[in-house]
């Protein structure tokens, strides 16, 4: 039995059917549709699905598992049946792993079908039925197009005259052989010569107004008109140097050989795409080539280092306390040095590494656990109770999350009050779309106008007598929370004790 949840849009045109297995999904994502003002209604039959579909739907999500063949007969059955303008928006949620049979059938339909593969985020999945809705959206609004055009010339020409998209009806024409060779302009709209740059169209054939049009657009055209099959497709107009995003469909009785076309210019938005291309990949590629610098660097500079600190270790041994006081002192801060100047070449070698994930299921329960024994001998020394509260599990890379967690639970061991023993406290909870973490400790506490400052690299708050430290530690944190499309920020008082929080998005 069908049951439905409205949310703010309302309408059935706005609706999206769900047909999911018993799951957690089938809870979840009527939850987040609501969220977003979507309404839905979940179905259980096949019947229940062609009565909504009849009765006016914005798209169809179901789960693979759920298209069983009288599913699909009753799909075909009902679509089959939809008039010319409507081209229902399916998504499919396919099972994790190797393709299967369903998928691979999925494909095939002739229909507008998106597939998925679960597990999806909950930002992706908003993002699709967002889009699929939008689509839906301007069938609907054709469909209106078409009913004043033929209702009224009046009530058409008014919508007609104020359509920002061009739109027109064009009249296919064929040789003898039921191949396109041209087709013929029958009505446009205002918009139609803003969008082109061509005027006074009506009557004439394409062939005459753009002798080098490509060969596309005929066989495009041409199937919408043979088989009845809208088409929703992108192309370039070379001779007119536009990108264009068009939906064609066929209009009035298939041997019209007609098919109305709505369409608009989007040469800008793919400029602006192709540009933002261009830009990611220079970047990923100077990425590479610093990482690739840093750790060539870094590898370089051990190698001197290393016997730098080798010899003056040898000199400390052989002459320590052979020399005066003052010898004494400069063998010390030249070994002392030497000894963190490889802590911080090991730390930015960390450093640079973090923008390689390797992205799975991860237990944060083991990455807390295994932070603590890699910390044991400080837990130890500093007599700390590190703890937490039971931790889910996320989407994100595994070494980096224990990277991340130690390094916080090492920042409230290492900035402990004198004579009070650390306590770290480990917290997760879910929220809307993310889960937030927090770590909690009874140290020292940071000053609110370096809250910024010192998730930045080498940034110290404290000299090395104080504290001991390179300024690599905060600054990795950030790095890999963003990797993980989160945020982090922190909460602190002076003397109190501070709490970082970070988010990571959930996966449904």
């Amino acid at each position: 039995m069908a049951y439905s949840s409205e949310g703010k849009d309302g309408g059935k045109n706005e609706q999206v059917v769900l047909l999911l297995a018993e799951s957690r999904d089938a809870g979840s994502i009527p939850l987040v549709l609501d969220r977003i003002g979507v309404s839905s209604v979940v179905c259980a039959t096949a019947e229940e699905i062609g009565a909504e579909i009849d009765r006016g739907v914005g798209a169809l999500l179901m789960e693979e598992e759920m298209l069983s063949p009288s599913i699909k007969e009753c799909l075909v059955r009902t679509l089959d049946h939809q008039p010319p303008w409507s081209e229902l928006p399916i998504i499919v949620l396919l099972r994790p792993g190797p393709e299967t049979e369903v998928s691979r059938d999925a494909l095939l339909l002739p229909w507008d079908v998106t597939l998925v593969e679960r597990p999806v985020r909950v930002n992706t999945l908003v993002a699709i039925v967002r889009s699929a809705l939008r689509s839906r959206r301007r069938q609907y609004l054709m469909r209106d197009q078409l009913r004043a055009l033929e209702e009224s010339e009046t009530r058409y020409r008014t919508l007609f005259d104020s359509m920002d998209e061009g739109f027109c009806i064009i009249e296919v024409i064929f040789d003898g052989n039921e191949k396109p060779t041209d087709y013929r302009f029958l009505v446009t709209n205002p918009a139609f010569e803003k969008q082109t740059s061509l005027s006074n169209v009506q009557g004439k054939r394409v062939r005459e107004l753009l002798p080098e049009l490509e060969e596309h657009w005929f066989e495009i055209y041409c199937r919408v008109a043979l088989t009845g099959e809208p088409a929703r497709f992108q192309r370039r107009a070379e001779q007119l140097q536009r990108w264009y995003d068009v939906y064609a469909f066929r209009f009035k009785q298939p041997e019209k050989r007609q098919v109305a076309i709505l369409f608009n210019d989007i040469t800008e938005s793919k400029r602006a795409e192709e540009e933002r291309e261009r830009l990611v990949a220079d970047l990923e590629h100077s990425n590479r080539e610093l990482q690739q610098f840093v750790h060539a660097a870094s590898h370089d500079l051990q190698e001197p280092l290393r016997m730098v600190s080798s010899y003056m270790q040898l000199l400390q041994r052989k002459y320590g306390g052979k020399l005066d006081e003052t010898a004494d002192t400069y063998i010390h801060y030249a070994v002392d040095g030497t000894r963190r100047m490889q802590s911080l070449i090991e730390g930015l070698l960390k450093y640079s590494r973090i923008g390689r994930a390797d992205f799975a299921w991860v237990d944060t329960n083991k990455s807390f656990a295994d932070a603590t024994a890699n910390l044991a001998t400080a837990i130890e020394e500093s007599q700390a109770e590190v703890t937490s509260t039971r931790l889910p599990s996320i989407w994100g890379d595994a070494t980096q999350m224990l990277q991340l967690m130690q390094n916080l639970i090492s920042n409230g061991l290492k900035y402990r009050k004198p004579d009070v023993h650390p306590h770290v406290f480990v917290t997760a909870e879910l929220g809307a779309q993310e889960w937030l973490f927090s770590v909690r400790d009874n140290g020292i506490g940071i000053k609110q106008e370096d809250f910024d400052k010192i998730f930045q690299i080498f940034q110290r708050l404290h000299t090395q007598e104080e504290y001991s430290g390179t300024g690599i530690g905060l600054a990795s944190c950030k790095k890999i929370v963003e990797q993980h499309q989160g945020r982090i920020w922190l909460e602190s008082t002076p003397g109190e004790g501070t709490t970082f929080f970070f988010t990571i998005p959930q996966k449904i």
